[in-house]
């Protein structure tokens, strides 16, 4: 988790996609900047998103939140 805080922190706009071992494919999309700071932020732009079931998935009463912590990947 660390590498990844390193390449991506304080870089903008945020999208990451994952592929499981077994072929499910997802991930996230925010214009908040991800940190090592360990607090959360709010984005209406905030949503994640799957691949495979050609979905997307907004937030609800949170508004999008993201959590900016060295101890979580996204």
């Amino acid at each position: 988790m660390v590498r990844l805080h390193n390449k991506c922190d304080n870089q903008g706009i945020t999208i990451i996609f994952i592929e499981t071992t077994k072929g499910y494919k997802f991930g996230g999309y925010t214009e908040l900047e991800l940190e090592k700071a360990g607090d959360s932020k709010k984005n209406k732009s905030t949503f994640l998103f799957s691949l495979n079931n050609k979905q997307k998935y907004s937030p609800g009463n949170d508004n999008g939140i993201i959590y900016c912590t060295q101890s979580y990947c996204p």
